[in-house]
């Protein structure tokens, strides 16, 4: 599994230079990883379909 970040997209750019420098590297590895057999997904492919006011809670238990 590969996981692409905010960071990785831009960590090596200034603002405003995703078209001319990032996303032509990306655009390179994406062809080399699917010559290489690796599949694409978006983690919303996985996640529950977000519904307008609903709040999500999450349950902790104590560490004993």
């Amino acid at each position: 599994m590969i996981v692409l970040t905010h960071a990785f997209l831009y960590e090596d750019g200034k603002r405003g230079m995703g078209a001319t420098k990032n996303l032509p590297k990306l655009r390179k590895f994406l062809k080399f990883a699917k010559e290489a057999g690796y599949t694409f997904d978006t983690l919303g492919n996985y996640t529950p379909e977000w519904t307008v006011g609903t709040v999500k809670s999450a349950t902790m238990r104590a560490m004993s």
